[in-house]
């Protein structure tokens, strides 16, 4: 009795064949030159099998086209799916076999793969995204944007490598060589003319529901969520910012490319030792002087998802909402010793580059106080409950601010003084400086 028929007629055969009940194969059925071993999984318009190809001796994962015969736009894109496959010859993009499309429910073989762990280690999660992000920069570097980056389609092979699979509704750019294109047509998702709205909810970006344009920031945010998945609750500080960037709802706030993302991850690594180096001479220091005993109420680092932004008109909002009437500080995962606006703020005007008068905008509501060092360049609104505590310096470069202070009449809009920060102070909100003498009070609103 072969490896495999003894398998079949073991307990972990029958529970196997348990939960192929219903399924297109069960557990010992032959299909061409194989012969089904297992059960593996099930998407929209296919299922996976473990198979045997007794001639070579070797398991394979086979993907079979599930649907009845009226489904021809289905069936094509299954099909598209084996051929874009087949183009690719790299480590991080599964490979394809053979493929079998001469009947009405085809098939196609594949490298069989392990999928990632349920909760896997730190340094396994970040192998994996390191993985998801090299295979992504070659897909984009064709033209394709895979469009359903998620666990289950993140795999394993032997050597521990990352491995993307499931291209069904991958999308193929107008820049896509020619071999890509043949393979998979760019209309595979447009039907009666319209885009289709197409993606995983929860890990898919919103232009994907939206039937808007598609782009490498699509799959950036896909990413976004695996990490979260991936890391759980207790996300490394240089992925929390990353993370929050990578899953903006507005595509043009996300990163761009692969290129930026790893661009971010090394400096933010660099900023993470050198908070680590700092946190520890802090720890040293109090050591040797003894226990600090300070009379300011104790602060807490304000939560990442108290925070969120908002495209109103043509500025983004971001909002901070603080609980409890607790004193806050900034998330270390944005503190940069203080708050700028991030937008740019030359243009070239007569052929000279001048300052634009322009604003990013901060709420902050809720009840509490919140501890800032350095505002400049943004226009703040403190709600009612609200306490802002910051230093109010805001010291002229010399290069293009006229005055070393506004006069007390500056208008928020004015080009001179647009580095400086501009609050409005809702009835019941309060704002406290800690160097009054050298912020310009001029520019302080209080709502009536």
């Amino acid at each position: 009795m072969s490896e495999l028929d003894s398998y079949l007629v073991s307990d972990e055969a029958a529970r196997q064949t348990e939960s192929a009940a219903g399924r297109m194969l069960t557990p010992g059925a032959a299909i061409g030159a194989f012969r089904v071993v297992a059960f593996l999984g099930r998407g929209a318009t296919s299922e996976v099998y473990r198979v045997r190809d007794d001639a070579l001796k070797a398991d394979f994962a086979l993907k079979i086209f599930a649907l009845d015969e009226s489904c021809d736009r289905e069936r094509e894109r299954f099909i598209a799916e084996a051929r874009l496959l087949a183009q690719f010859k790299s480590t991080h993009v599964v490979r394809v076999h053979g493929l079998t499309d001469d009947g009405a429910h085809p098939y196609f073989t594949m490298d069989l793969l392990r999928p990632i762990p349920d909760t896997p280690s730190r340094r396994q999660a970040e192998q994996i995204i390191s993985g998801v992000l090299d295979a992504l920069e070659e897909l984009h570097s064709k033209g394709i944007i895979h469009r359903d980056i998620k666990p289950s389609n993140i795999l394993l092979d032997v050597n521990g490598h990352t491995v993307v699979t499931d291209f069904g509704i991958a999308h193929i750019s107008d820049n896509a060589p020619e071999c890509m294109s043949a393979a998979m047509p760019r209309n595979m998702t447009i039907a009666d003319g319209k885009a289709v709205a197409i993606g995983t909810p929860g890990y898919g970006a919103p232009e994907q529901f939206s039937c808007g344009d598609v782009s490498p920031a699509t799959d950036i945010h896909a990413v976004g969520v695996l990490a979260q998945h991936l890391f759980g609750a207790h996300s490394p500080l240089k992925y929390r910012w990353l993370i929050l960037r990578m899953t903006s709802s507005i595509p043009g706030l996300r990163y761009s490319s692969v290129k930026s993302v790893r661009k971010a991850l090394r400096w933010l690594h660099v900023v993470g030792l050198a908070m680590w180096t700092m946190a520890t001479i802090a720890i040293a220091t109090t050591l040797v002087c003894g226990t600090l005993r300070l009379a300011t109420p104790k602060r807490h680092e304000l939560p990442l998802s108290s925070i969120s932004s908002e495209l109103i008109g043509d500025n983004v909002v971001t909002f901070f909402n603080l609980n409890d009437g607790r004193h806050y500080t900034m998330p270390k995962a944005m503190q940069r010793g203080y708050l700028a606006n991030p937008y740019p703020r030359w243009k070239t005007l007569n052929g000279k580059w001048q300052p634009v008068p322009h604003r990013a905008r901060l709420d902050i509501r809720g009840n509490g106080t919140l501890h800032c060092p350095k505002i400049s360049g943004i226009e703040v609104k403190i709600c009612s409950g609200v306490t802002l505590i910051t230093s109010g310096i805001c010291k002229p470069d010399g290069k293009w601010r006229k005055t070393a202070l506004p006069p007390p009449d500056a208008q928020m809009n004015d080009t001179n003084y647009v580095g400086y920060a501009a609050y409005k102070i809702e009835p019941g909100g309060k704002l406290i400086f800690t160097d009054t003498d050298s912020y310009p009070q001029g520019l302080i609103e209080h709502l009536k």
